[in-house]
């Protein structure tokens, strides 16, 4: 969920409509109870070259020693610093039968980088509504813990189940992969094979003519030296020299 228009005036009115988006995607995404009364803290969104994990510990202890406020209370201070604020984040920390407390997050336009601050300076804040989602949330109609950030033991079984199966999903796939290079291996040597038989039909199909020319011109020598028609039969036997050299050679290609 994404406000526009976000103004110090109406500050605490879009962010009471972002809690009320936020606990309808929370309600569809996940199994937890969510009261109607809510509490806020707030928190600073940090730019750090750290572990993610190791970051993520040190917020919430953090966040563990702060006492949840009401939401006029949390937005005054805001108020305070609405001018450099760039991006306003609302996220559900933790939820129980009594209340649900929503952990506001922001990002100060002095945190930009210089070019990008002077482009943004007059821009009204951002506000968004977000529901992190764990890495096994592959399903829309699987349902997960709301506190699975906060590091839960249901959290780290269900990370360790997936892991598992992502890496048998990964065994199964090289070995679906390796099958296939065999399969093609397999059609290219009998594409090979076949071209191979090919190519020695076309050598056998010229030898056959070249013994039958040989054998026709032979009798017809034999024929024409009992005729005694001598002079045609030395021009044929005269031909049978090219013709049998011809054989020859093919014959050593093959």
């Amino acid at each position: 969920m994404i406000s526009a228009g976000v103004t110090q005036d109406n500050l605490e009115q879009e962010i009471a409509r972002a809690t009320t988006s936020l606990l309808v995607l929370a309600k569809e995404a996940t199994w937890n109870v969510y009261p109607g009364s809510c509490a806020y803290i707030l928190s600073t969104i940090q730019d750090f070259q750290d572990n993610f994990a190791e970051e993520n510990k040190r917020k919430k202890g953090r966040n563990e020693k702060k006492t949840p406020r009401l939401l006029e209370e949390v937005v005054k201070e805001l108020e305070v610093i609405y001018a450099d604020l760039y991006d306003i984040n609302l996220y559900i920390y933790k939820t129980n039968r009594w209340r649900t407390i929503i952990e506001i997050q922001y990002y100060m336009k002095s945190q930009l980088k210089e070019v990008y601050r002077h482009k943004v300076m007059q821009n009204a804040p951002m506000l968004h509504a977000k529901i992190p989602l764990p890495l096994y949330a592959t399903k829309k109609e699987e349902k997960f813990d709301i506190h699975w950030s906060n590091g839960t033991l249901l959290h780290s079984w269900k990370l360790f189940k997936w892991i598992q199966n992502s890496n048998r999903r990964l065994v199964i796939e090289e070995g679906l992969r390796e099958l296939q290079k065999k399969r093609e291996l397999q059609i290219l040597y009998s594409c090979g094979t076949r071209m191979e038989i090919l190519s020695k039909r076309k050598i056998e199909a010229p030898l056959f003519v070249l013994r039958f020319l040989s054998a026709a011109i032979v009798v017809l020598a034999i024929y024409l030296f009992r005729s005694g028609v001598y002079d045609y039969a030395v021009f044929f036997c005269v031909l049978l020299i090219p013709v049998s050299l011809i054989g020859i050679n093919q014959v050593i290609i093959e």
